[in-house]
Formats: C-alpha cells, structure tokens, sequence
C-alpha cells in the first residue's frame, strides 16, 4: 500500500552529537523520572517534562533541554557543560555545585532556582529573570548578563570577573564579597544593593533601598498605538517596517513597565521573524513572550508565543515537539479569539505524525461551529486539515469533496498562507488516484510558490512518486535525489528516511540492487535514531513504526534479490516488536535485571536463542495490511480504514508468496516460500487476510479446506525442516495477520493436525523470544522446575456494563459465564487457593492480588478492539470484564481491566492463563498483535496462554484443568498444552473446542 506522506518528519533536531548518551540510563529516566549519576550527554531531551525528578551527579554534556520543564529538579553536582536549556522551566530547581559552562540559558525560567557554588562560567543570561535566584559561591567569570534583572538575587561570594552586567537590575541584590574585577557595569542599576567586601569595584555606592521610588506598572498609550500601526503595516506585506514599529512599541513598553504590552510586543517580534524565515530569532522572541505573558497572565499573548514556537518546530520538521505547544496553546486559547487558530495549529500538528483523528476531530470543530465564529482564512486552514487527514486516512473521495470547496474558499481571501498547502494536497490526491500527470503539475505549482523548505520537499517528493507510479524510474530517482538534499539542508531527519526508502525502491526496480541496498539500510538506521526518540510514547510509537515496516520490507527484498536471505532474516527481525522490547527493556532496566540492553539483531545472535531455546524457529514475513489503523493520541483512541491507492507500480498488486526462514535447534538457517492459492476466476491469488478469516471464523469441520490450505501455504514448504519428534518444540513467530493463524488446527494431506506432530509455541519476535525466556526460573538438572508460590484464580465476576449498538448505545451488562465459576473452583483447588467469583472478584481486588502470584488465571470475558463502539479502538486495545467496585470513581474501578491498565502492573507471575474468548486477538501491527498477551508479558509474565475464539465451557474446563495437571508435574508449558489439546480433541473432536488456545512467549 502506498504511504504518501507529505508534511515531513517528526523530528527536526541539531547535528552530529559530541557525546553518546547510555539508552539504558534515557530508558530509566522516562521510566521512574529518577536518574542519579545517569548518562545522558547528548541526549535530546527537549520539551521533556521531569519536574520533581532526580538529576544529581548527571552526565548531561552537550544535552539539548531546550523548552524542558525541570522545576523542582534536583541537579546537585550535575554536568551540564554546553547544554542547550533555551526556554527551559528551572523554576524552583536545585543546581548546587553543578558545571553549567557554556550553557544556553536564554529565555529560560529561573525564579528561586538555586545555583550555589555552581559553575556558569560563559554562560549567556541575557535579558533573563533572575530575581532571587542563589548564586551564592557560583562561578560567573565572563558570564553574559545584559538586560538581566537580578532584583534581590544573592550573590554573596559570586564571581562575576569580566563578567557583562550592562543594563542589568541589580536592585536589592546582596553582592557582598562579590569578586566583580573586570565587570562591565554600564546602565546597571545597582540602588539598594548590599556591597561589603565587594572586590574589583570602584564606582558610586549603591542608593539606600527604602528611598527608592518604584515607578507603578501603567497602560502605555504610545506603546499600543505603534503596536496597531505594527499590525497595519504587517497586514499590508510591510515586513520589516512592522518589526522595526513592534521594536520601537518594546522599548516604549519597557520604559512603562507595562508587562502585559511588552508581553503582545513580543509575540509580534516572533511573529514577523517567524514570516521572514529568521526561525531562531522567532522562537527566541517567542519564549521571552512567552515567559512575561505567563508573568502577566496575558492569554492573548500567550495564545500567540505558543503559536509560533509550534510553528517553528514544525517548519523544522519536528512535530512532536510542535504538537507539544499546539496543545499547550489549545488550552490557553479556551474561549478566547485564537481559540480557532489553535484548533487548526493541533490539527496540522497531528496530522504530520499520523494521528489523523484528532486532525479531523478539531478540523470539523472549526467548521461546523454552530456561531460561525471563524474568520474566512482560519475556515481555509481547517478545510486544508481535514484534506489532509482525510488523505492519510485513505478516505479519497471525501478528501476530494473537501478539497474542492477549498478551492472556493481560496479564491475568497488575501492571505495566500494555504495556497501551497492546497496544491500539495492537490498532487497527492491525483497520485492516490491514479491521475499520475495531474499531480505532478499540482506538485510542480505547489513548488513554485512554496515559503519554506518543508513545502519545498514535500512537492519534489510527490514529483517522484508520480514518476515512479508511472513506472519512470530514471525520473524518479533523480526528484528523489533532489528532495533529500533539501531535506538534508534543513536536518529534516524523517523526511530524509522517507526519501531514502522512495529511492531505494526505485534504485532496486532500476536494477542497481547494491546501492538500492546501501541506501535502504541508510533509512533503516535513520529510522531506529527516530523510534528512540519516543520512548513511553507507547501508542504513538506503534504506528510511527508501521513506517518503518515499509522500509524493512523493501530491504529485505533487496537483499533476497541478491541471494542473501540470512543478511533479508536479521532486517525482517530488526523490525518486529520495536514497541514491545522497549517497553520489556525498560522496565528491566528499572529492576536491574536487563544484561546486555545494546545486544544489536544479528545472525549470530538468530542462531544463539534458537540454540539456547532448543527450539526450531519459523519466522514468517508478509506485506502490510490491506487496512490502515489510524489514532488519536489525545482521545487514545484508534479507527480503521479499508481504503486503498489505485494499482500501479508503486502499488502493485498483493503479493502471491509468503518469505519463510527456519532456524534449527543447531543454528542453521534455511529459507523457503509458501505460494498463496489462486482465487477463483480472479487473475490474483487469495488475499491472506480472507483465507486466515475463513480458518478461524468458526473453526469447525466446515473450515478444513482452509485448515488445509494454511498447512499447504505455511508448513509444506517447510515440513522436511521441522522436527521428528512430536515433543521437540516448535516457535512460530508471525507477521501481520498471520497473529490469528490457528497453527494447531493446519491439516496436513493424511488429516494429521500439526499439534498431533509438534510441541507449538508463538513469539512476536526472536528478541521477545530471549528476553522473555531470560526471566524464567533456571532449569533444575536440565529440566524445568514446577511452580511453587500463591495463585490468583478469578472465574464469572459480577460482570460490567457496555454499550449497546442494537439498543442505539445503550448500556447492558455482559453476560454471565456460570462455566466459568466451576472451571475457576476446580483449578483453584488445583492450585491451593480459593477462587475471586461474582461480587468478590472487583477490578481492584483482583490488581492487588496479581502483583503477589505466580501463577494467575482468569476465566471471564475478553473485550476486543471495537467493545466501546462501533469502528473506535482504544489505541493500545482489549480489556478484561472484572466487576465494577459498589462506588467506582475512576478508571481503574469500573470493571474494565484495560490493557492500558496492565502495562502499568508490576508481575511477579511466570504465567498468565487468559481463559476468555478473543484474549488472543488485538490490532494487528508490525508490533505484533497489540492485545493482552502483550501487556501481560510487558508486565513481567514471561509466559501467557490465550484464545483466539469464544470456546464452550465443557471443553475448556477439561482443557484447562489437563493443562494444570500436566504443568504442575513438569513446570514445561508447551508440552502441558499439547496434552491438554490432544486429550481434549479426543472427547471434542471439532477444532472449535481445542485448538483456540496459544501459548505465547517463553515455552519451556
């Protein structure tokens, strides 16, 4: 499926790094917020929020913090030497004896920040509130502080050699033993200040304190008059004579002391900086603006600071930090006249990271505003949003109906602002189409009038998708070329992996399969800097690597073109479970109990678990989805869409083969593929997707042929690689929809089930496969150990209510499950523990209770995707049906046990038993099936068993309970579930009744 996207990256950011942070140290961080003697040099941490955290004796040289929100830190002795804390929030934050040379400190927040003892030689002040801050011993040697106001700071002892003090406010400050040899102190106002024993000084004593006369903050006429002949001059295109009319309004401001107006000057100065390219002294202006107007309590000017700080985040291609003060802006604007403005910013900002949703969501908050409220260019801008969104939903036609009224609109305004955004979406439109001229004149006249380099790139890349669904590849190659030196200029790092992967494709069609492939794996490791960039951005992080997805396929193709399908298995893992590891890995890391966290994937290492596993492994690789998921990050909450771009060589048909690898207990590696069945009458072979549906929708003896037809795609090419003997284990690591394969139903020839041969097992990944297996208990003599230690067994809770869409939403309850009760209190007697049933068995009780056992069983009800409504998904999906408390006064009492909800719990249990119908199932991404299973590993169970469809209650009470005999005696998982089936498939021989169960995760 073609991915067009066409508003850039993410993630804009400086140049090479000086230093190399410890990912484990970053993991840390975003995991507990405490981080002593971490190291993080270089790490970029900007926008972060770690107010009250623990920073002490941290390495944080070369650090970017710009806008971070440190208050209340604690930085004791921590280094900070040439760190970026632009616009960052010290508000209240301990820095005592911390090494600050060399930092960037302009327009940051440092009101009551103690900075005793430290060392700030060189930094820059300038202009920066410093009232009552503590430099107390501090070394501000050549320190930068014109303009700075230091009212009542204490500087007893500081060292301010050579120091820049020109025009600062020094009124009250206690200076006393103070070393200012050198110190340039021109306009400094020094009155009321305490100066005994002060070294290097020889000019007039300060004014005694309580005779100064502090002139009263007032509203200065001639200050707003030049503020609207400000805005005059730049609605009429008069750029600079605006900014030199707002500078002359600042001065008049200033002299009046009129905070509020000085804070408007200076959302005007960023403005206009920001409408004349000057990007760092906009956002410069726009923190100083941004900091007064919050002093001030001035929301209009805060509306516009936060306005232009996002915005020069997202002309630099790093939209996550530009979505951070879109929203920040949103809830400043409530109610007020930018209140649509900041709509439209949101809109924009999220659409350029994939959450579609919200764009929409606040686009159409804007046009259908029952007030009519928004001004003619602001209804423009949420048109050009929703075509946007609309687009990377893959809904064409209802992007094309809002694309033309767009179009009416924009003859009907002056402000030019949208017009290359509308012919950019113009392009991708007719390229989604199929009208491949058409949109590269669109793109051609968007490029023409494009302002920025953003818009710049975004029209030569849609030139070379154009040209390369036409199947020019030539062309293609040299607008690919083209995009990525200006992508390159402006240190776009997304948008020059999205290029990077258009170029190698199209190098590969063109037959230069060596440099296609250099320049994939370029992407690649493009991509894997951008994924840790969000750590503990869970739902977001999962479809920003759905991107990478594409390039992984398209160097693995690359690299089987060549004959080499070991190098094609090592970049199919690289891209499996990136979401899962990290969130596994870090929580690890927080228990000190993660070895070797920089272990890169490699064939060596593909070969060392299969030997440490004793296990074969198949790994099996297919296209992406036919369907797209799309979020919202604000809602958490997930749609999906079926949409699909014309056919043509960027788009070809889906693929007829499915890659196999099989990995021996020994290291050997093989490769195969598996054919897909043609369709019948249809020049394509059946989807993948429709012949897994039809294998599991009711797998009864209806569904053979299916069962058969698996077995032939996915175990005959592979069955001489397979073990002979039935218990030696099997791990099958999926992709896509093959998650909801019923491996242990596929039918061979002569009517043998594969769970009749074979120990089965699944893993999302190799790595998830180590790193699960790795918090199993070790082996006794060889041989697993059985479980000892308390259980949890919850069976037929008093079940919650939940919408109705046959009853127009109304709410009903779940039904009952008295199954589920006998089977609970049976093997809770296996187990020695007595069963949590009916009112008992609350979403409270039971959470406490898991993090204690080590063994835990849930018979109830298992919520998919869709349980809040029709086509709305939570973004991390599936939940549990527990009873809701008597009194329930939030989330975590209403009786859902979400998976949201069990990523946050502390495990101490080697097994997770999810007797529930669909516990198996989730949103299928390159993640893995994002579900239950999931969380539960996620939360330290090493091991889950699931279901992949509703079971009834007499055959999975009988396998539930053969299970346990047989786990109890062993402690060996996989083959306790091979004998539960096989005894089960004996009295209940129709799959429906056995085969529904998975055990994911560590085997043995």
């Amino acid at each position: 499926m073609l991915v067009l996207l066409l508003w850039g990256s993410c993630l804009g950011g400086g140049g090479d790094r000086a230093w190399a942070f410890d990912p484990e140290h970053l993991r840390q961080l975003f995991a507990t917020n405490q981080c002593e003697g971490c190291d993080l040099s270089g790490a970029d941490l900007s926008g972060q929020r770690m107010s009250y955290g623990n920073l002490s004796g941290a390495d944080l040289r070369g650090a970017n913090l710009s806008g971070a929100n440190l208050e209340s830190v604690l930085a004791w002795n921590a280094n900070f030497a040439g760190a970026n804390l632009t616009g960052a929030n010290l508000e209240d934050a301990t820095l005592s004896r911390a090494n600050l040379q060399g930092v960037n400190l302009r327009s940051a927040t440092l009101e009551d920040c103690d900075l005793d003892g430290t060392d700030l030689t060189g930094v820059d002040l300038s202009g920066v509130d410093l009232s009552r801050v503590n430099f107390n011993g501090s070394n501000l040697t050549g320190a930068q502080l014109m303009g700075a106001d230091l009212s009542w700071a204490e500087l007893n002892r500081a060292n301010l050699t050579n120091a820049d003090l020109t025009g600062a406010i020094l009124f009250g400050a206690d200076l006393n033993q103070a070393n200012l040899t050198g110190a340039k102190l021109d306009g400094a106002n020094i009155d009321g200040a305490e100066m005994a024993g002060v070294i290097g000084y020889s000019g007039p004593l300060p004014k005694a304190g309580p005779a100064i006369l502090i002139q009263e903050q007032q509203d200065s006429a001639e200050g707003n008059r030049l503020l609207e002949q400000g805005v005059s001059l730049f609605s009429q295109g008069q750029l600079p004579e605006a900014q030199a009319t707002w500078e002359q309004a600042l001065g008049i401001y200033r002299r009046d002391r009129d905070g509020a107006g000085a804070a408007a000057a200076m959302a005007q100065l960023a403005l206009v900086n920001f409408q004349r390219g000057q990007l760092d002294q906009a956002i410069d202006w726009g923190f100083q603006a941004l900091n007064l107007a919050r002093q001030e309590r001035s929301a209009s000017a805060e509306s516009v600071a936060l306005g232009i700080i996002g915005n020069v985040h997202y002309e630099r291609a790093d939209y996550l930090k530009a979505l951070e003060f879109y929203q920040q802006r949103l809830q400043a604007s409530a109610g007020g006249p930018f209140y649509h403005a900041a709509l439209i910013d949101r809109a924009k900002g999220a659409i350029a990271i994939g959450d579609y949703a919200t764009g929409m969501i606040d686009s159409l908050e804007v046009l259908n505003d029952p007030l009519q409220t928004a001004t003619p260019v602001r209804r423009l801008g949420a048109l050009i949003t929703m075509v946007q969104g609309l687009i990377g939903a893959g809904d064409y036609a209802q992007a094309r109906r809002y694309l033309s009224e767009a179009r009416q609109n924009l003859k009907g305004v002056s402000n030019r602002l949208w017009e290359p955004e509308f012919w950019q979406l113009s392009s991708a439109l007719d390229l989604n189409q199929g009208n491949f001229a058409a949109a590269i004149a669109a793109a051609e006249q968007a490029w023409a009038i494009a302002p920025s380099p953003r818009l710049k790139y975004a029209a030569q890349r849609s030139i070379g998708l154009a040209q390369a669904a036409q199947g020019n590849w030539g062309a293609a190659i040299k607008s690919y070329e083209a995009a990525l030196k200006i992508a390159q200029t402006v240190n776009d790092r997304r948008g020059q992996v999205e290029v990077l992967s258009d170029l190698g494709l199209a190098l590969h069609q063109s037959g230069d399969l060596n440099r296609a492939a250099s320049v994939l794996t370029q992407a690649s490791e493009g991509w894997d800097e951008l994924v840790k960039t969000f750590i503990g951005e869970d739902y977001f992080k999962v479809g920003f690597i759905e991107l990478q997805t594409q390039v992984n396929q398209r160097l693995q193709d690359v690299y089987l073109a060549q004959n080499s399908p070991e190098q094609a298995l090592v970049v199919s893992e690289q891209g499996r479970s990136r979401v899962f590891l990290d969130l596994m890995m870090g929580k690890l890391a927080a228990q000190g109990r993660l070895s070797n966290p920089d272990a890169a994937v490699s064939v060596e290492s593909i070969q060392a678990t299969a030997r440490s596993q004793r296990a074969t492994l198949v790994i099996y690789a297919v296209q992406q989805e036919d369907s797209t998921t799309y979020c919202s990050i604000y809602s958490k909450s997930c749609q999906l869409t079926t949409a699909k771009p014309q056919t043509s060589a960027l788009n070809p048909p889906p693929p007829n083969q499915v890659n196999i690898w099989v990995v021996s207990p020994e290291g050997q590696i093989h490769f195969r593929r598996g054919q897909l069945p043609q369709a019948e009458n249809q020049p394509h072979p059946v989807p993948l997707n429709d012949l897994v549906g039809r294998s599991r929708s009711k797998v009864t003896f209806q569904q053979l042929p299916s069962l058969r037809q698996l077995h032939s795609l996915l175990i005959e090419p592979i069955a001489d690689l397979l073990p002979k003997q039935p218990s030696d284990r099997v791990v099958f690591i999926p992709q896509g929809t093959l998650f909801l394969v019923p491996f242990a139903a596929l039918r061979d020839a002569d009517g043998q089930y594969l769970i009749q041969n074979h120990t089965l097992s699944v893993s999302p990944s190799i790595r998830v496969l180590a790193l699960a297996s790795s918090q199993l208990p070790p082996l006794s003599a060889g041989q697993p150990q059985p479980l000892r230690g308390p259980a949890l067994v919850v069976g037929n809770p008093t079940m919650p209510q939940i919408p109705d869409r046959n009853l127009g939403d109304q709410e009903r309850s779940l039904a009952p499950l008295p199954g589920a009760s006998l089977e609970a209190r049976a093997i809770a007697q296996l187990l020695n523990t007595q069963p949590l049933e009916g009112a008992a068995a609350t979403e409270t009780a039971v959470t406490a209770r898991m993090e204690e056992s080590q063994i835990i069983h849930l018979a109830t009800h298992g919520l998919l995707d869709d349980y809040f409504g029709e086509g709305v998904i939570p973004a991390v999906p599936g939940a549990l049906a527990l009873a809701p408390s008597p009194n329930p006064e939030g989330d975590d009492q209403d009786g859902f046990l979400t998976t949201e909800e069990i990523l946050n719990l502390k495990l101490k249990a080697q097994l997770v038993v999810l007797s529930a119908c669909d516990t198996g199932r989730g949103r299928l991404t390159s993640d893995g099936a994002i579900g239950l299973s999931r969380a539960f590993i996620v939360a330290g169970a090493p091991s889950t068993v699931v279901s992949l469809w509703a079971v009834p209650d007499q055959p999975t009470s009988e396998l539930m309970l053969t299970f346990y005999r047989e786990f109890l005696k062993s402690g060996d998982r996989a083959a306790a579930l091979r004998a539960a089936m096989l005894d089960t498939q004996q009295r209940h021989p129709d799959p429906v009744n056995w085969a529904a169960f998975s055990l994911v995760g560590a085997a043995r």
